[in-house]
Order: structure tokens, then C-alpha cells, then sequence
């Protein structure tokens, strides 16, 4: 008679873990990727926290604005000081990054700076979503401060309800990061982009704004003269376009 052993679905009782010590590690494993989830595995830090949603505080960006910047997607191991990391991504890319932070943290060090994370901030969004998005991000910029990365601002915002909280966190002056992707394409995007614009610079008073993407005259009628102002093209439409196709902006 031939006897077949059939592995256990429960292993972890098979060897003999106590079910106490099995739930144990299951509730930590939990929370950990839950709070690395919402950031707060980033921040437990900090001990200034800012507005009524508690955004935690980041430092100012001082340094050299680096000769140009790449995206995570083009993250290597040797980097380079010259240049800067986008914080400008899919969520789906920024998640991943996020929650493999200590992975991703030798390779940002590498580089001149790195843009805060820009999770997505959609006009007519559940409030709960961008507040969420704010937090996260300012948990994960301040995780990577702390870990020795120079940080940029990413200036980020939906309509006017979000501005007790996407500009909540930032110590005033210093440079700041803004993408002019995505909103290039009709008024109603423009009066959206202006009007947050101006309560960007009411609220975090920059001494330094960096324009990421395609730069139009009224974009640069916004910008006060006493400002700073540097201005990157965004290279991968610019690849796009050199190899025929296009893009309406």
C-alpha cells in the first residue's frame, strides 16, 4: 500500500508555531505595510506637524539647482551630482518606490536632489484623497531628509478647497518644484494652474520657483520679478516629438 503525503496548507502549525505566536507576526506584518501605506512609518520622527490635517513640516530647499533632472524610472546605481530626481510619476510608480524606500535611498543619494512626491491631487476628488496624498508625500520627503537627500518642494494642488492643505508643511522661501504638465490644455486648466499659483506664493513665499514642462507667456507673467526662476523642458515629450509624434498642449 503506497501512502501519500500531501503537503499542509498550514505549515506555520505543522512546525509547531504556536497560533498566538503566528497572529503575533501577522497583526506587525500588517501594520508596518500599513503604515508604510499612509507614510506613517516615515514620519514618526518629526515632531512638527502643520494645519489641521498635521502635515508634517519639511525643511526648505537651499542648495544648487542641478543642471537637469531624470525620473525614478531612470534611477541607477552610480547617479550623478549634477543632476536632479522628479518627483513626477504614476502613482502606481511612486507606490512602488514608497514602499521599498530603504531600497530606493542609496541610489537617491547619489544625485543632486530629489522632488517631492507628487500623488495624484484630482479636481472633483473625494477631500479625504488629497489630504491623503499631501500627507503621504511630506511623510515620505521628510523620511528622505532625514536620511541625508536634498529635498524640492513639489508645489501641487486641485481647486481652491485644497489650499488649507496642499500648501500646509513647507518652510517659507527656498527653491520650489512646479510641473506644468496636464494643465496646458484648456482655460479651464489655466484658471485652475493661476489661481493656485498665486496662493502657492502667498502661503510658501519662495525665493526660487523651478518650472518643470512647457513654459507659455502667461506662465511666466506669474512669476514676480524679485524670483528666481529655471526652466526645464520635459524630455520625454521632447523624445516623443523627435520621433514624430505628438502631443497637444
Amino acid at each position: 500500500m503506497v501512502t501519500i503525503i500531501t503537503p499542509s496548507l498550514f505549515p506555520d502549525f505543522d512546525m509547531g508555531t504556536p497560533i498566538s505566536a503566528v497572529r503575533k507576526e501577522s497583526k506587525e506584518r500588517w501594520k508596518l505595510y500599513k503604515n508604510k501605506n499612509f507614510g506613517l512609518e516615515y514620519c514618526k520622527g518629526t515632531t512638527q506637524f502643520c494645519g489641521k490635517y498635521g502635515i508634517p513640516q519639511l525643511k526648505k530647499f537651499t542648495g544648487i539647482v542641478p543642471k537637469k533632472f531624470i525620473t525614478l524610472d531612470e534611477l541607477s546605481d552610480c547617479g550623478s551630482p549634477n543632476t536632479g530626481i522628479l518627483g513626477f510619476s504614476y502613482d502606481s510608480k511612486l507606490d512602488e518606490v514608497a514602499n521599498n524606500l530603504e531600497k530606493y535611498v542609496p541610489k537617491l543619494l547619489h544625485y543632486s536632489c530629489v522632488g517631492e512626491f507628487d500623488f495624484s491631487m484630482k479636481i472633483g476628488a473625494p477631500y479625504a484623497t488629497i489630504v491623503a496624498s499631501a500627507f503621504r508625500s511630506h511623510c515620505i520627503a521628510y523620511h528622505l531628509q532625514e536620511c541625508g537627500c536634498p529635498i524640492i518642494p513639489t508645489m501641487k494642488w486641485a481647486d481652491s478647497t485644497s489650499f488649507e492643505v496642499c500648501f500646509k508643511g513647507y518652510e517659507k522661501g527656498g527653491a520650489v518644484l512646479i510641473p506644468t504638465m496636464g494643465i496646458l490644455g484648456d482655460e479651464r486648466s489655466h484658471m485652475y494652474f493661476i489661481n493656485g499659483f498665486n496662493e502657492m506664493l502667498k502661503q510658501v513665499s519662495p525665493d526660487a520657483i523651478i518650472i518643470y514642462g512647457e513654459v507659455k507667456d502667461w506662465i511666466e507673467k506669474l512669476i514676480p520679478s524679485q524670483l528666481t526662476a529655471y526652466f526645464f523642458s520635459n524630455e520625454h515629450i521632447n523624445r516623443m516629438r523627435n520621433y514624430g509624434r505628438k502631443r497637444c498642449v
